[in-house]
């Protein structure tokens, strides 16, 4: 063994050879330099080594050399560094890299351990177990101590149950180990039942109950033909009545309506609701007398109002555009020549707006169309001309579909005969077909709103008026793409003492055709009515009114999700309300 006046006592050398800046121990390499690397690593006793060394302590505790023979060459390692050095500490027992705040690792001076470790006797450690003991330990989510367990706010391994853990915990009626809806358990652990007020996948609507027929059924499907929301808007000034119906790209309802005060007068009013039927705002067309008919919602949710201007000497046909926000944009006037009134408004693939109505020469009614540029205004090209083979023609609405294919509905003359008219032209104005519906009873035959079928077709509705008081009936019918009939129904079957008119009509996405108007058994009531693509009459709704007040729908549009929104006028009040699907 080494005399001691040659080496550093083990724990002596320990702690003086670790401070920096003091040479080696006797015996020893020198420590590295200043402009070397001085990395520090911690020794099983949790302090670092020395930096010169190789990093690890001798296992016998005493420095080289003790076996009683002098180092071999006598110089330091060749490379000229300490062997072992590292830009990164090292454990005292292996060497091996150890990054600040791993397990095993030093936690001095500050230096904070990777959760869930924590800084034990100067080392990132497992923390103590104590869940169960009521006390808070790191590294656990609860603890209640003896309330820990199945079923309870704090499981037995110390962590909170949440719905999704499969532990039925408090406040769960369910817990299928997943947050997925439609499974039996909903993503909040409730069971998903029909009645309990919340719309689960598979089911139509939930409206907390399961009664029958009012509006969501016991299996929560809908009630066919049945109300979920209606709403009136009323004017000081006079009778509202709404006369269009469209919803734009956010899902707000746009009426186009007329306002007809006490006095002889009317107005066309333009009005946005939002979904639910609040208002929005609403806007005068402008300060002239006139009634508002046709609507179109442009690419950019312009909206677009067209009726009749009844100033003197002529009548003279409207067309006047809004901002999506309610300001007044262009007023177009006099589309068609003297004594004109515009009656329908469509929007084509391209963006252009159709425009419809007719013109009054003498005895003889004249139709006429035009293409309007969405932006201006500006008529893109117009055109009134009689019908060959007729005697007189009115377009009273006007429909464009997918391909640009201009239908328009009305009335028109078969020599004296006036007959319910269906019209196909192509997106140039020049007529494809057409064909003219015969009232089989003494009397006219008129339509009043037209629209495309997906199967490329379309479905029309009017009346069929008797006179001589025998009353008129609702008609409804489909041409396929060629113009011939597919099916048709006339409400009450043939002349009778009531007075019955279908004015709007739309077509769904699975082909069910709606239609509102009136029926008459005593004064009008507002009607409804469902058909099946096939003509099947699926479901029928009347909405009285108080009193014996007139009251109408005059129009009918699918809104994004399906559902039927329905326009009109009740007890002198603009009405418009959303049906069941």
């Amino acid at each position: 063994m080494s005399s001691p006046t040659h080496r550093c006592p083990a724990l002596i050398r320990i702690l003086l050879c670790a401070a920096p800046g003091l040479a080696a121990c006797p015996g020893e390499p020198a420590a590295t330099t200043a402009s070397e690397p001085t990395a520090t690593a911690a020794s099983s006793s949790g302090l670092p080594t020395d930096p010169g060394t190789s990093g690890e302590l001798p296992t016998s505790g005493e420095p080289p050399g003790t076996s009683g023979e002098p180092p071999t060459s006598g110089e330091p390692p060749t490379s000229g560094e300490p062997s072992g050095s590292s830009s990164e500490p090292v454990t005292a027992s292996t060497g091996e890299p150890c990054p600040p705040g791993s397990r095993g690792c030093a936690c001095l001076m500050g230096q904070v351990c990777d959760d869930p470790l924590v800084c034990i006797d100067d080392l990132c450690s497992e923390p103590t177990a104590g869940c169960g003991d009521g006390v808070l330990d790191r590294g656990e989510g609860c603890d209640d101590g003896r309330d820990n367990g199945p079923g309870n706010a704090c499981k037995a391994d110390c962590t909170v149950n949440v719905c999704g853990d499969g532990d039925l915990g408090p406040g769960e009626a369910c817990d299928d180990g997943d947050t997925r809806a439609g499974d039996g358990c909903s993503a909040g652990c409730q069971l998903e039942l029909c009645g309990d007020g919340m719309v689960d996948p598979g089911e139509a609507c939930d409206d907390g109950n399961l009664v029958a027929g009012d509006g969501c059924e016991a299996d929560c499907s809908w009630t066919p033909c049945s109300v979920v929301w209606e709403v009136s808007h009323a004017d000081p000034d006079g009778s509202l009545h709404g006369k269009k119906v469209a919803t734009d790209a956010n899902g707000d309802i746009v009426i186009v309506a007329t306002l007809r005060p006490a006095q002889v007068d009317s107005r066309l009013l333009t009005l946005k609701l939002d979904p639910a039927g609040a208002l929005i705002w609403a806007q005068e067309a402008a300060d002239l007398r006139m009634d508002g008919n046709g609507l179109a919602i442009t690419a950019d949710g312009g909206i677009v109002g067209i009726g009749v201007e009844y100033e003197q000497p002529f009548l003279r046909d409207l067309a006047r555009r809004f901002a999506p926000d309610g300001a007044p944009g262009w007023l177009t006037q006099n589309i068609a020549a003297q004594s004109s009134q515009g009656f329908g408004a469509a929007m084509t693939p391209d963006g252009a707006v159709i425009a419809a109505g007719f013109r009054q020469v003498q005895t003889t009614s004249i139709p006429w169309l035009a293409r309007l540029d969405a932006d201006t205004g500006a008529v893109l090209w117009s055109s009134a001309a009689q019908i060959p083979g007729t005697t007189g023609a009115q377009h009273l609405a006007v429909a464009v579909d997918a391909a640009g294919a201009i239908y328009t509905t009305g009335v028109v003359w078969i020599g004296d005969d006036p007959r319910l008219l269906v019209r196909k032209l192509g997106p140039d104005g020049v007529q494809q077909w057409m064909v003219a519906v015969e009232n089989p009873g003494a009397g006219f035959a008129r339509g009043w709103d037209i629209e495309p079928t997906p199967a490329g077709g379309v479905a029309v509705t009017g009346e069929f008026f008797y006179g001589g008081g025998a009353g008129g009936d609702l008609w409804v019918g489909v041409f396929d793409g060629d113009g011939a009939p597919l099916w048709s129904d006339v409400h009450n079957g043939g002349p009778g003492e009531s007075y019955d008119v279908g004015y709007g009509v739309a077509v769904g996405a699975e082909g069910h055709v709606h239609v509102v108007g009136h029926v008459d058994p005593d004064v009008y009531q507002r009607t409804y009515r469902r058909y099946a693509s096939t003509g099947d009459l699926l479901c029928s709704l009347t909405l009285p009114g108080p009193g014996q007040t007139h009251n109408r729908l005059f129009d009918v549009a699918l809104d994004g999700d399906g559902f039927p929104l329905i326009v009109g006028h009740l007890v002198g009040a603009l009405s418009v309300a959303r049906l069941t699907p």
